[in-house]
Formats: structure tokens, sequence, C-alpha cells
């Protein structure tokens, strides 16, 4: 579950197109409806390749926070369950921190918080090619990628070659 799960939802939602959703969510989406007033609207045919004709459909900008907030609030839920289970919540002395595409939302650090009691703080990754980087949509692949790498060849000097070649592919590609 993750970002993809969001936008599905609010292509549901507002039924409409998947990747109509993945813009609306990107460039409207924010984590909690508390952070949005009731007379804000989102015009859909800003979202459309085909605009219907006409002044367009209009839906509640704080409809789609809710839809974000009800999947958002499930995810955290099921890691609050998962800390549960293994005796952990609340005692994560580092916090929680949120990496991902979907920790750009909006608001989205406030409702973990919220959610988990516990300082939350977007990734920073300790990747040195990748700091700065605004965009941490590949922060979990690479993280699994840097982590395979040590347990399979325990070599830096291995995992600097890959790395080096992730990095050039990204590079080409960011």
């Amino acid at each position: 579950m993750g970002g993809d799960s969001i936008t599905n939802d609010i292509a549901v939602g507002l039924k409409t197109y998947v990747d109509v959703a993945e813009k609306i969510k990107i460039n409207e989406g924010v984590a909690t409806k508390k952070r949005i007033g009731k007379n804000e609207n989102i015009d859909l045919n800003i979202y459309l390749e085909e605009p219907e004709s006409g002044d367009g459909e209009k839906v509640s900008r704080k409809f789609l926070a809710e839809i974000i907030e009800a999947r958002l609030s499930e995810i955290f839920d099921l890691v609050i369950k998962r800390l549960k289970e293994i005796d952990r919540f609340g005692k994560l002395p580092g916090g929680v921190v949120l990496y991902g595409g979907g920790a750009n939302m909006p608001f989205i650090v406030e409702l973990a918080k919220e959610k988990f009691k516990l300082p939350v703080r977007l990734a920073n990754p300790d990747i040195e090619w990748y700091r700065g980087n605004p965009d941490l949509s590949f922060v979990p692949v690479l993280g699994l990628l840097s982590l395979a790498f040590q347990e399979e060849n325990d070599s830096p000097l291995m995992e600097n070659k890959i790395v080096k070649k992730i990095r050039d592919f990204f590079n080409g590609h960011l």
C-alpha cells in the first residue's frame, strides 16, 4: 500500500482515469482535510486531455483531502498494528521517517505525528549523489538496492561501482 493506493482511491472517488487522478493527487492533494476550506474547488477540466465543453466539472478539494486522509490513515494504522504486535509502538527513539513519492504530500508529517504520537520527519537520504534532490520517489528502491549489495558482496568497492551505475542511470532520467 502506498501512493498508488491513494491514486486508485481518487480515481474511484472522482470517477476519473488513474493518470488524471495521479495528476490531481500531485497538484491538489493534501494529507488532511483540516487544512482545506469548505469552499475550495478543483476544476477537473484542467486535468483532462479533452476537456468537456462549458464550465466544466468541479469537485470539492475537501472531498479530495478526505479520500487521501482515509487511505493514509489506513496505511498508518497498519504500521501501528504491526508495531504493537512486536511491542514497539511508541518506542521508536528515532521517531518515524517517511520516504517515497507519497512523502511529498503536503501535511503528511502533521497527520503522521497525530497517528503515531511520535516525532516524524521526511527521509534525508544518506546517498551522496542523491542529497538535495527533492524527489523522494526513488528512495525506497535505492535503499533496498544498497542493502542488497552490502549483504551480497560485503564489499564497499563493489557497492560503489554498482551505485555509480545506478546514479548514472538516474541522472540521465531525472
